[in-house]
């Protein structure tokens, strides 16, 4: 099993951060069949055979934990890449 964590702070209100989740979570289905929803105001899941994980909010900080099955383990370079990128350009 392969874990990716990712801590990033950000200077964005919860609505604005909250659409860019949105934005993020309507392209995980789409392209790795993800099942994704709010668990609460701070938290979006997300899961899928093989991956397991959640989105947590805070003020200033986003922490993302994914879990990897054994499977999908060895594409955690390629994923942890993809989340970076998004990140980088969404997240501010």
């Amino acid at each position: 099993m392969a874990n990716i964590t990712i801590n990033r702070s950000h200077n964005m209100s919860e609505q604005a951060l909250k659409e860019k989740l949105d934005m993020l979570s309507a392209k995980m289905q789409d392209r790795f069949d993800l099942s994704c929803s709010w668990k609460n105001e701070q938290c979006m899941t997300f899961k899928r055979s093989g991956v397991d994980g959640e989105i947590t909010l805070q003020a200033d900080q986003i922490n993302l934990q994914v879990k990897l099955g054994m499977m999908m383990g060895a594409f955690k370079g390629v994923i942890e890449k993809e989340i970076n990128q998004f990140m980088d350009k969404e997240i501010r």
